[in-house]
């Protein structure tokens, strides 16, 4: 079983792997290895690196961002540029959810 989508270099900005330490509750370091790891296995990436360039796209977007995202791309005939404006919000932000612990979203990054 070969992973469906193949890439050959990922390219992870330091604040989204910020964010998903912050998410997952784990140290920085632990966290951006365990999710190169993650990305060679599942999505076959060869190579990840990390860059500072304000223009890389987070990994943590939602379903309606991303869709958004490749949509403005498609238009657009290339790249888009989703920094310069938000993409359509789907609901009004509410009183924030119980504490959880998190790292379950994510089996395979944990050891």
């Amino acid at each position: 079983d070969s992973p469906q989508y193949r890439y050959s270099v990922v390219s992870l900005a330091p604040q989204s792997i910020s964010a998903l330490a912050q998410y997952l509750e784990m140290p920085f370091d632990q966290t951006q290895a365990a999710l190169a790891a993650f990305l060679k296995v599942e999505c076959g990436v060869h190579q990840v690196c990390s860059t500072q360039h304000f223009a890389d796209f987070s990994l943590l977007e939602t379903a309606a961002e991303f869709v958004w995202r490749l949509e403005a791309q498609s238009a657009q005939g290339g790249t888009s540029a989703p920094w310069q404006k938000k993409p359509p919000q789907q609901h009004e932000a509410g009183p924030a959810p119980p504490r959880e612990d998190r790292r379950h979203h994510l089996p395979l990054l944990i050891s």
